[in-house]
C-alpha cells in the first residue's frame, strides 16, 4: 500500500513515535477500521488434468506451507525495488510460476512491459484460460522500498503476503476443472505512485474493455488494526469496494465468513469522502467504471520499516483470504 504522507524512507533514523501516528493518521486509521466458447474438448480436460497435478505432485504440502515458501523467497529478493534488478528476478519468478501453471500469457508473453524516466519496468499477466468474454481480474502488488544504504525493507506483508495469496489463488483455482473467466497480475511500481497499475489501465485499452471485476490485495498478513486500537481481531479484515452490488457484497461476507475471517466491508466512496491521503492498485480501475474489491488488513507500525519481517506474518489468515477470494470467484460465476 502507498501513501503520500507516511513514507519512512524520508528519515531513516527517527525512532517509531506511536502517540505520533495517533495524530497524523486518526483519520486513515478510522477509515480502514470499517473495511474487501462453451464447450471442453479432451485436449482441454488433459490440460487441467496436468494443472491440478501440480498439487498432487506434494500431496504433504499444506496451502500453508506454500504460502510459507512463497514468502520466504519474495522477502530474499531485497526488497524488490522497481527499476532494479531484483525487480526484474521477482517478474521472472511470478512468470515462471504461471508457466508452471499452465497458463495463457497476453500476446505470447507473460511480461507486460511500460516505460518511464527511470526505465523500463514490468506487470506480470496471464489468464486460467484464453480470453474470449470478460473475465474476473485478481491482483497484487509484488514491489517495495528495496535498499537504502545500510537498511533493507523486506516487505513481508507489503506485500509478499498479498502476492503469496494471489499464487495460491491461482493453484487452488487450477487444481479443478471448472473452466473460470478468471486473469491474474502482479504489478509492479505501486510504491512509485501506482505505475504499474496506472500503466496497465491505460496501455492495454483491449484487456480493461474485458476487465468486469477487479479484486486487488494488498497487506493481508496482519491482524487487523489490533496493534494501534489495542483490540484483538486475528482473523479480521477490510475489504474496500466500489460498484459492487448488495447482492455480491453478501457473497463477500459470506464466504469469508465460511473461511473463518471476519469481515469489515466499506464503500469506496465514503472513504474518498474522509480525503484519506493513501493509493492501492484497484482505484485506476475505479477510474474505468470497473467494479473492484480491495482486501487487506490495513496500516501497522512495521508499515515501510524495516520490521516488515515475515516472523509477524500470520499464514493462516493468508490461506482463509485466498479460500474465501476463490470461492468469491467461484460463486460469482457460477450464478
Amino acid at each position: 500500500m502507498y501513501y503520500k504522507s507516511f513514507d519512512r524512507k524520508v528519515n531513516l533514523n527517527t525512532e517509531w513515535n506511536l502517540s505520533m501516528f495517533f495524530k497524523k493518521f486518526f483519520n486513515v486509521t478510522i477509515v480502514i477500521l470499517f473495511i474487501a466458447q462453451s464447450r471442453c474438448s479432451r485436449e482441454e480436460e488433459v490440460s487441467r488434468e496436468k494443472k491440478s497435478d501440480v498439487l498432487r505432485k506434494n500431496p504433504e504440502k499444506t496451502s500453508v506451507d506454500r504460502v510459507k515458501d512463497d514468502m520466504k523467497y519474495l522477502v530474499s529478493l531485497n526488497g524488490r525495488k522497481s527499476f532494479t534488478a531484483d525487480s526484474l528476478k521477482t517478474a521472472e519468478f511470478l512468470k515462471k510460476f504461471m508457466q508452471t501453471m499452465e497458463m495463457i500469457p497476453f500476446k505470447n508473453d507473460f511480461m507486460i512491459k511500460y516505460s518511464d524516466s527511470r526505465g523500463t519496468e514490468q506487470n506480470v499477466f496471464g489468464c486460467l484460460n484464453p480470453v474470449s468474454e470478460k473475465f474476473v481480474l485478481v491482483g497484487a502488488h509484488f514491489d517495495h522500498l528495496g535498499k537504502s544504504g545500510n537498511h533493507l525493507f523486506p516487505g513481508a506483508d507489503d506485500n509478499a503476503s498479498g502476492v503469496s495469496a494471489v499464487m495460491e489463488i491461482i493453484r487452488l483455482l487450477n487444481s479443478s476443472k471448472e473452466k473460470l473467466n478468471v486473469c491474474f497480475i502482479f504489478f509492479s511500481g505501486e510504491e512509485m505512485g501506482l505505475k504499474g497499475s496506472k500503466a496497465f489501465v491505460k496501455e492495454n485499452e483491449s484487456l480493461v474493455k474485458k476487465t468486469k471485476l477487479m479484486i486487488n490485495l494488498d497487506m493481508v498478513g496482519r491482524e487487523f488494526f489490533g496493534i494501534i486500537m489495542k483490540k484483538s481481531s486475528p482473523m479480521g479484515i477490510g475489504i474496500i469496494t466500489d460498484g459492487i452490488s448488495k447482492n455480491v457484497e453478501k457473497t463477500i461476507t459470506t464466504n469469508c465468513e465460511k473461511n473463518m475471517l471476519s469481515p469489515i466491508l466499506l464503500g469506496e466512496s465514503l472513504i474518498r469522502s474522509f480525503g484519506a491521503d493513501y493509493y492501492y492498485d484497484s482505484i485506476p480501475f475505479n477510474k474505468k467504471g470497473i467494479p473492484t474489491i480491495f482486501f487487506s488488513t490495513g496500516l501497522h507500525k512495521d508499515y515501510h520499516a524495516e520490521s516488515d519481517t515475515i516472523d509477524k506474518i500470520n499464514f493462516d489468515k493468508i490461506v482463509a483470504t485466498a479460500k474465501a477470494v476463490t470461492d468469491i470467484i467461484r460463486n460469482l460465476q457460477n450464478h
